[in-house]
């Protein structure tokens, strides 16, 4: 009863039988198992635990249990002890699809692209339609740059199951990274299904009515960076007439005041009294929005620093001699891909090495500690930056008056674009939609220059490059 209950997701009723069926037999492992599950759905995870435990001691080759206790870790993070449960399912079980796809995701999520592959294979040899096995197939083909081959993958795991956000926004990515942005814009649209929105306005949202006289709410929705990237589409739809109310993170609401991108700003997190508006949009959904399939309004700058924080910074750092380098190489932690697009502060050694060149710290907060461990100059700014005068307030007047900046792909990249300054980005070898593919520029910020990746996780050969393209801008300055 408890297990035909279970099957139609009655699972509250479901528990009450699994509890009697243990009351009568407290050794039946099985029940252990799928009152774990329970459990685990709703979140009540230590319990869970010790129930999969108990089902596993109870019954030693219980494959399925150590695939559920695995699955259990995935969702804690706790990488290394999902992999090990399931590899002991596999252990037990060899031609178990299952346990071998969800392996084959937590090896993806640790850069071991290889083994991920060869498991996602074998679980699709069992079972040619899982769709788990294809799509973190898809995960690792785009993660070695493999476009088309990802591309298919994502379409396999979607015949598993039409309507899977995750393999559509995966699909995204391929198309827009390939620059079709016919399609990947609207696949794009996706993402709300995957995250969705903080909080969504009780406003009709905006499909392509006359703008003029109207207000539009657009809404941001991802990171900081995604944020100033497309803030620049403001100015698309006060050109269509539209008076336009930019609602963003508290972050940005100090740098985004002074400029003239919207008429009026809305911070996150205040949603209970959302402006009153005749529409609203996604910010990310503005390409797809506006039938922007090719050309990206990539004038700059689009941002601009406070005019005295800016003066103050010029003559402040007018005392620094030589080449003044921007560095930033550590992003927000809780995103899911920054231990590959971090970059350790070493790596920055070959440039602090270069006559003549001295490199100035944009990093705030984690990140900065390594400043202490390693041993070349840094000018570290982090206690001035920002703390009088809001967030990337300084931040943005010092890069303005800097010669470059070498960033990982963070917000910095993004603000340093925004505002036009020289920006060199070293990225990660796993392709970011937004940058495309094979090349060393970019529609959105033109004044950036991108150095990738060669090998996956390898920065030595980027900085390399970087630190050569740092000397040939010293000759062609001394020519001048």
């Amino acid at each position: 009863l408890a297990n035909l209950l279970f099957g139609l997701g009655r699972w509250g009723e479901a528990a009450t039988h699994f509890e009697r069926a243990l009351a009568l037999k407290p050794d039946w492992a099985e029940p252990h198992n799928s009152l774990a599950i329970i459990l685990a759905q709703n979140g009540h995870l230590e319990q869970a635990r010790q129930r999969f435990k108990r089902a596993i001691a109870l019954r030693p080759d219980f494959a399925e249990a150590h695939n559920n206790l695995g699955s259990l870790f995935w969702t804690e993070n706790r990488l290394d002890e999902a992999a090990a449960e399931y590899a002991r399912a596999i252990a037990l079980k060899p031609d178990y699809a299952e346990a071998r796809a969800n392996l084959g995701n937590v090896l993806a999520r640790q850069g071991r692209l290889d083994e991920a592959a060869a498991e996602c294979e074998r679980a699709i040899a069992v079972r040619p339609d899982h769709g788990l096995a294809h799509k973190t197939l898809a995960d690792v083909r785009l993660s070695e740059g493999k476009i088309d081959e990802a591309a298919a993958s994502y379409e396999r795991a979607l015949a598993s199951n039409p309507r899977w956000p995750d393999a559509h926004l995966g699909l995204a990515t391929c198309y827009l990274t390939r620059g079709d942005y016919e399609r990947g814009w609207a696949a794009h649209e996706w993402r709300l299904e995957v995250a969705g929105l903080a909080a969504r306005p009780d406003l009709p949202r905006w499909r392509g009515e006359s703008l003029v006289g109207r207000s539009l709410l657009l809404v941001a929705e991802q990171g900081l960076g995604d944020t100033i990237q497309f803030a620049r589409y403001a100015r698309e739809f006060r050109q269509r007439g539209a008076r336009v109310v930019l609602a963003v993170q508290r972050l940005l609401v100090p740098l985004l005041s002074i400029q003239s991108l919207a008429d009026e700003l809305f911070t996150l997190g205040s949603e209970s009294d959302w402006p009153r508006c005749d529409y609203y949009l996604p910010l990310l959904s503005a390409p797809a929005a506006l039938g922007a399939t090719r050309a990206i309004p990539g004038d700059v700058p689009y941002l601009l620093p406070d005019r005295e924080l800016s003066e103050a910074w010029q003559r402040e750092l007018a005392a620094i001699g030589g080449m003044k380098i921007g560095i930033a190489w550590q992003g927000s932690r809780e995103y899911f891909s920054d231990p590959w697009r971090s970059v350790p502060l070493t790596e920055f050694a070959s440039l602090a090495g270069l006559p003549g060149v001295q490199l100035v710290s944009l990093q705030k907060g984690f990140g900065s500690e390594q400043i202490a461990t390693v041993d070349f100059a840094v000018i570290d700014l982090a206690e001035r930056l920002d703390n009088a005068t809001g967030p990337f307030m300084d931040t943005a007047a010092v890069i303005r008056n800097l010669d470059l900046v070498v960033t990982s792909n963070t917000a910095i990249a993004h603000l340093a674009g925004a505002l036009a300054a020289p920006v060199s980005l070293a990225l990660h070898f796993s392709p970011d939609w937004r940058w495309l593919q094979e090349r060393d520029d970019s529609p959105w910020y033109p004044t950036m220059r991108i150095f990738r990746q060669t090998k996956f996780g390898q920065w030595g050969d980027v900085f390399a490059r970087i630190a050569a393209d740092v000397v040939h801008r010293l000759h062609e300055a001394r020519a001048e």
